[in-house]
Parts: C-alpha cells; structure tokens; sequence
C-alpha cells in the first residue's frame, strides 16, 4: 500500500526515523525543490525557462501555461537553424551568473542530521550550499560527486559508511 506523508501514521513515522537515523534512507532531490524564495513558488529551472525564453526572443504564447525548461529548450530546439550548444551556454550562463538563495525546502532538508548521502538531480549546487550553510556555517565541507559523461565515472568511496562527512 502507497501511503503519503499527509497519511503517515505514528508507525509509518517511527519506521522512516529509524531508518534515517540507521543510514538506512537517501534523500533524492529534484528541480521541485529549488523554489526560489520571494518568486511566488517559481523554482529556478522555471525561471532559467522563462530567462531562455527572453534571450532567444521565442514565442511564449506558443508554449503551455506554467511552462517549464522542458518546454522552454524543446520551443528552442524545433528550428532546425538553432544549435544545442547554444542552448548549453545560454542556460549555463543564466545558472551561474547569479548567486542563487539556497531555497527553504533544500536547507530544511539539509538541516536534518541524519542524513549523510543526498542524490540531486539538477546541474545547479543549492543542495551542496544548503548542506554547508546549514551543517558548516557556510563553509565548504561536504563531499560533491557529480556525473559527467566526459569524465571517469566517480563513486563513493570504500570507507563512506564510516565518514561522517555529508556527500
């Protein structure tokens, strides 16, 4: 039976805290997570869509309310003229142009002691900031394995179990 946080019961919530406690739960995050703070809910791949939307003057009325990035790049991609690259340096430009806030429900995520490993699956580091901010005071000490398909494969190390240090 699938249950929902909404209704976890009293033994639905000891297991789940047993098992973060045990080292036994992974947090896997998403684009959900990266509401930007003061933006009306608006996560920062909602608004590196619009910002791409704006830098190659596509026509937004094309696309589907509350569009997203997915939506955004594949507007982009339907003209044959326009080049993938382009595309990969226009986003990467808008994600690290600005110093982006650490939104609430990563640092909220963050400041949950028991976790030691935590899986992303965005290209920005709000979840590596929110760790630091919240475990270190801001400075960098947790461990960022990243997967790049130009690069040898990285994994955890043989000896993570024993580290306390947050990956």
């Amino acid at each position: 039976m699938e249950t929902t946080f909404g209704t976890f019961t009293g033994r639905d919530w000891r297991n789940l805290l047993t098992d973060i406690y045990d080292g036994q739960a992974v947090p896997v995050t998403g684009s959900e997570l990266s509401i930007l703070p003061g933006q009306g809910g608006l996560t920062l791949y909602e608004h590196v869509a619009r910002e791409l939307v704006c830098s190659f003057k596509l026509d937004e009325s094309q696309l589907p309310p509350g569009y997203g990035l997915l939506q955004a790049t594949g507007a982009y991609l339907q003209n044959p003229r326009n080049q993938a690259d382009d595309l990969h340096y226009e986003a990467r430009s808008i994600l690290c142009g600005t110093a982006w806030p650490v939104p609430d429900p990563l640092r909220k995520l963050a400041e949950i002691g028991g976790f030691n490993l935590f899986v992303s699956t965005t290209v920005d580091s709000l979840l590596d900031q929110a760790i630091n901010e919240a475990r270190f005071a801001g400075a960098k000490r947790t461990r960022c394995i990243a997967y790049c398909e130009k690069s040898q494969v990285q994994d955890l190390p043989e000896n993570f179990s024993a580290s306390p240090q947050p990956t």
